[in-house]
């Protein structure tokens, strides 16, 4: 009841029953009140979503739990260890850790919308005095489920100590910490501790059923939610710790001690050590300290960082799904990033950290990993995460060749000795020529339309200029899958992400910093178009760099069709060369052509093949992935041609076994089908793709198939989210999570799958789509994003700066039918009144600012 009212209340519709519910929420009948009890032994906070409990037997917080659905069920303990002040006093042979005792607790505050105590806690290295004394000051408020500590300290003696600092000890496994400078994320490394000079912003522990944020700011901040300041406090530095015997991960703020090793090399920063070896710290009477600590609990292993305000944070959606949502972002995907350490800013890994990584010592795929694990921390709304996301992408567009600061001159700046002969290609009939040797240019196709930066002689061109990095190896770039394929992806994915960015944040700066890469990219990617054939000559597989699909290939010719449309779109944001624009989109609707008349089997008349040779011969092992991508992307408009097609992708009996399967027939483990050779297949066309379940979702919207979206896409996966937390890299035949463990790509396709598809939210240069999937109900509120939606009334708040911001075409679908909506903007006077067609899609044009509410509200119920 009090998510629905606060739901409509937010919507302020007119009609009684949303009256008695603002009126109930106003009046705090179903908000969280913050409640308070003392006995002799504990003091008590809590609001029915948050719970503290201070001993005093112990001088410590020996209880913070919470309840996300606000019913006061605080059974589980977020802490492993009480949060206590702990002083070990230096000693020539051996070294004491001091007890602590509470002095006194009084309640600074009982009325009103919080609850506030104040203790005062010392140690007792001595019988006569203590080396500090500190003052707690524990508040937590009404419609809250962060609780804060605010420490004032003063040492009180001379002494010489090992260190003096508070810890957070926590059941579960993995820590994450986000640094001014960038993440660190560790899992299962066990009695392993880091320090770290950096100041801590923010950081959360996720698993084992919980997860709890935990804030670093200054004493009585008001802005510890705040993003887009620096963290600061009183700690100089912070040690993580993970897998103790005590607890899974731990935190320590210390205030004085020197910390044996604070060295930010991945490979050395984490060590067994711990405080072993320490240097004494001498610290003086009086001097002072104040820092705070602000912890956000949750039940479900989920940070509820971004839910933290009941009143302004609202997120309606069923609540499984809101929980696969943030599981899917914070558990997988922020871990990846490796951006603390030294020379890793913009870094990103397939996995976390557990203690290994997978596919070590490589990061920053785009083919399309990042892509897709980028998209969903784009989709938290989180500003921080926004942030690392623009790193990765200027790191990345450092290595494109012609361009970057970090590209290869040596292979960058090879040249074209000679084309390519049909024989010398691989993925022909079998048989038919040599193997190539690896890293061999492809044939220049210089067009009137689309000429190269660097054409001239055939003989000496470059073909390489504009080639994005395939990823790193040690922080050096590599042009080449691992498996020694050339693929368009990292270029086409690349560019994905960037626009993405650029369409969710509105920054100009970047866009304009970012512009000569992707007009550079675009253009590299031209030179593989064959205007002879309307299709694009492809050097290697879309994004699966094992299978060989070479040449006139669906899948790379698939993806490019959304490609040039949606580059054709960042050219017209710029303002730059609206004729190359038109000529892009234009060229999209030409290789859709391509597709349909030259790779369409028209003997079967239900599939698109798999690639045609330059020879005229082709391969066909009826690709999934390829075949919807010509519904998802409308290649195809013809209903009777989409159904065959959609019928033998569905016919396969592993497509959907979880995601979505490779294709009808295996690859072999030959040299002509696989560039691994060996075994009786090629290994990822007898699994199943997060990438492809992507474009599968899109198709199964496209065509209204709602019950093979959310019955065998997206429920089967969040459910396996929801159990497991982390999944694994691919899914086998029947249905077994297998491959590299702690993988960022289902957990994130999961995020996409709600997002773009069950939300409809689909945030683009040009435009702002909304229309779910199906037309409920629902409002998500995230950070900066907020989306309400219901058929009477949409409340979109989006970000931008007025400076940066650009019109909108804003298109809203599943309204009623050939209906008046008034749509208003809270930063202007202006109201105007537009009517829907006939199948319920609202259109207008809007500028985005943030904080400025966009609405668009019936005109008569």
């Amino acid at each position: 009841l009090g998510q629905f009212c606060q739901y409509f209340c937010g919507l302020a519709l007119m009609k009684l029953v949303v009256g008695i519910c603002c009126f109930a929420v106003l009046q705090g009948l179903v908000s969280a009140v913050v409640t308070w009890t003392e006995t002799d032994k504990t003091i008590v906070v809590q609001n029915g979503y948050t719970y503290l409990s201070f001993n005093k037997a112990q001088a410590a917080i020996d209880k913070i739990s919470a309840d996300f659905s606000g019913q006061g069920n605080f059974d589980k303990n977020n802490l492993a260890e009480p949060f206590a002040l702990k002083v070990s006093k230096h000693g020539i042979f051996r070294s004491t850790e001091c007890p602590v005792r509470e002095n006194k607790a009084e309640w600074v505050q009982s009325s009103g919308n919080h609850a506030s105590f104040r203790v005062s806690v010392r140690d007792t290295c001595d019988a006569s005095t203590s080396v500090v004394s500190e003052e707690w000051t524990i508040s937590l408020r009404d419609d809250e489920r962060a609780v804060t500590v605010s420490i004032n300290g003063q040492v009180i003696q001379d002494a010489s100590v090992d260190y003096i600092l508070h810890g957070v000890y926590t059941p579960s496994s993995s820590l994450y910490g986000l640094f001014n400078q960038g993440v660190v994320q560790m899992k299962d490394n066990v009695d392993a501790c880091m320090g770290a000079p950096q100041t801590l912003r923010r950081a959360y522990a996720l698993g084992n059923g919980m997860a709890m944020d935990i804030i670093r700011h200054e004493y009585d901040s008001a802005d510890i939610f705040d993003d887009d300041s620096t963290a600061t406090g009183s700690p100089s530095t912070t040690v993580l710790k993970s897998a103790h015997s005590t607890f899974a991960s731990g935190i320590e703020d210390v205030l004085f001690g020197t910390f044996p090793s604070t060295s930010t090399d991945m490979s050395v920063a984490w060590s067994k050590a711990c405080w072993k070896n320490t240097k004494p710290t001498s610290v003086l009477n009086g001097t002072t300290y104040a820092f705070g600590i602000t912890f956000v609990p949750n039940n479900y292993d989920f940070p509820a960082y971004l839910l933290n305000k009941l009143t302004t944070t609202q997120a309606t959606v069923p609540f499984e799904q809101l929980r696969a949502y943030l599981t899917g972002i914070y558990a997988s995907p922020v871990g990846c990033l490796q951006s603390y350490y030294a020379k890793q800013t913009g870094t990103i890994a397939p996995t976390i950290s557990h203690p290994d990584v997978g596919y070590a010592p490589d990061t920053n795929f785009f083919d399309p990993d990042n892509f897709i694990s980028l998209s969903a921390m784009l989709y938290s709304g989180d500003n921080y995460l926004i942030r690392q996301v623009k790193e990765v992408l200027q790191r990345t567009a450092q290595t494109m060749c012609g361009l970057g600061t970090d590209q290869v001159e040596l292979y960058c700046n090879s040249t074209l000795a000679s084309e390519k002969q049909p024989g010398e290609q691989k993925g022909l009939s079998k048989g038919a020529g040599n193997v190539p040797v690896r890293g061999r240019k492809h044939p220049l196709y210089s067009t009137k339309r689309f000429n190269h930066a660097t054409v001239g002689n055939d003989e000496q061109v470059n073909t390489r200029t504009g080639q994005l990095m395939h990823h790193y190896v040690s922080l050096v770039p590599t042009y080449e899958s691992i498996a020694g394929s050339e693929q368009l992806g990292p270029n086409i994915f690349w560019t994905f992400s960037v626009l993405r960015y650029v369409a969710l944040t509105q920054d100009r700066a970047f866009a304009d910093a970012m512009f000569p890469f992707v007009d550079l990219s675009t253009r590299y990617v031209l030179t593989f178009f064959d205007e002879q054939k309307g299709l694009f000559n492809a050097p290697g597989p879309l994004w699966i760099d094992v299978i060989i699909r070479e040449n006139y290939a669906s899948d790379s010719n698939g993806m490019l069709v959304l490609f040039l449309q949606k580059v054709a779109d960042f050219y017209d944001y710029m303002q730059v060369d609206a004729e190359f624009a038109t000529s892009l989109r234009s060229l999209s609707g030409t290789v859709s052509q391509g597709i349909r008349e030259l790779l369409f089997n028209t003997t079967s008349n239900d599939h698109f093949i798999t690639q045609l040779n330059p020879d005229g011969t082709t391969r066909d092992f009826v690709d999934y992935d390829s075949n919807l991508m010509t519904v998802a992307f409308g290649i195809i408009t013809d209903p009777a041609q989409i159904q065959r097609v959609l019928a033998r992708v569905d016919s396969g009996p592993y497509t959907h076994v979880r995601g979505t399967w490779c294709s009808e027939i295996p690859y072999s483990g030959d040299a002509q089908d696989c560039y691994i050779v060996g075994g009786s297949v090629c290994g990822d066309s007898v699994v199943t793709l997060a990438r492809i379940g992507w474009v599968d979702a899109l198709a199964r919207k496209r065509v209204g198939d709602l019950k093979t979206f959310e019955e065998l896409l997206l429920k089967p996966l969040q459910q396996d989210l929801l159990n497991d937390v982390w999944l694994y890299e691919r899914y086998d035949a029947n249905g077994t999570q297998i491959r590299t463990p702690f993988y960022f790509e289902y957990p994130s396709l999961v995020v996409m799958m709600l997002r773009e598809v069950q939300y409809g939210i689909d945030i683009d240069l040009l435009n702002v789509n909304i229309d779910p999937f199906p037309a409920k109900p629902y409002q998500l509120t995230l950070g900066v994003v907020s989306v309400g939606y219901s058929d009477t009334q949409v409340v979109l708040n989006l970000p931008g700066v007025s400076t940066q911001a650009s019109e909108k075409l804003v298109s809203i679908g599943g309204l009623r039918s050939t209906a008046s909506y008034t749509v208003s903007n809270t930063c202007s006077d202006q109201r105007s009144a537009y009517t829907t067609d006939a199948s319920g899609k609202l259109s207008f044009r809007q500028t985005f600012v943030t904080d400025c509410i966009v609405t668009a509200t019936l005109d008569k119920c």
